[in-house]
């Protein structure tokens, strides 16, 4: 998908069906930062399940970065690191204390 035809997609029902056939992490990656502005609560539970997967540090910082440009706040999620991680499992937990996400 380009970038231009996801940057029309406004529903939460095609961020997920447009997620479920990405073919890649790089196009995972693009999907899940136009999701968090689609909607943030459904986007940043996207965002989780995708670092779940240890992409590539190049896609995690993507998403990490749109994370912290759509909530306004500092991320504490280390993309060098697991996802498994201590660190980072609590940066997913205060993500979703904060956002409300499941």
């Amino acid at each position: 998908m380009t970038p231009e035809r996801l940057a029309a997609v406004a529903s939460v029902e095609q961020m997920e069906e447009i997620y479920a056939k990405a073919v890649d992490d790089e196009e995972k990656s693009m999907v899940v930062c136009r999701w968090l502005e689609v909607d943030l609560r459904s986007g940043v539970g996207a965002a989780i399940e995708f670092l779940s997967g240890d992409p590539p540090l190049l896609f995690r910082l993507a998403v990490v970065d749109k994370l912290k440009e759509v909530t306004g706040r500092e991320v504490q999620y280390d993309i060098t690191k697991l996802f498994t991680s201590p660190s980072n499992q609590e940066a997913v937990a205060d993500l979703k204390r904060t956002v409300g996400s499941e």
